[in-house]
């Protein structure tokens, strides 16, 4: 089994305008995810909804026009290998979660997968001091990747976490 997973912080309203982008120049189904507190899902079309898209608590992109079955979240989740996952953390005007991009798969990783990937990590800024509540320490993490909308949150007074929530993030230089 190959897979792929990037994690950031971002604004959902940039990683979406991103992936509405993405997905309408390469002609793949969008599938909006609500896990709590019930779970459901639907197809997201290039009309109306593409303009009124809910805070889901994921995106599935998918090259397959994705037919919609009633699944339980297990099964729902088992059918999705092969497609690209996008997880959102909390976004709100305290906190800003961590999100994640990835893909699980039988076979190698698609290719539009990885460039999409990819593209996204270059457009994401690196490098922030990391806290760790439970004992204060602190350590700065050169690889921890973020938007400039993500900067701009934290610099208004947004708590930049982990989805763990016993660790934040100062989005500074490390000096």
């Amino acid at each position: 089994m190959k897979q792929i997973n990037f994690q950031f912080h971002a604004k959902r309203s940039e990683m979406m305008s991103y992936l509405l982008d993405i997905a309408n120049k390469n002609s793949l189904t969008i599938i909006g995810v609500d896990i709590f507190p019930q779970f459901e899902f639907q197809t997201i079309r290039f009309t109306q909804d593409a303009l009124e898209i809910k805070p889901y608590e994921m995106i599935i992109l998918s090259k397959k026009d994705e037919e919609i079955i009633n699944f339980d979240y297990y099964s729902f989740m088992k059918n999705q290998k092969g497609n690209l996952i996008i997880t959102f953390g909390r976004d709100d005007e305290f906190e800003l979660q961590e999100s994640s991009m990835g893909s699980v798969s039988d076979e190698e990783i698609d290719i539009l997968w990885k460039h999409l990937i990819n593209d996204w990590r270059k457009k994401c800024l690196k490098g922030a001091w990391v806290f760790n509540s439970n004992n204060n320490a602190k350590v700065y993490n050169k690889n921890l990747r973020y938007t400039k909308d993500a900067k701009e949150a934290f610099l208004e007074g947004v708590k930049i976490t982990t989805l763990a929530e016993n660790c934040f993030y100062e989005l500074r230089d490390e000096n």
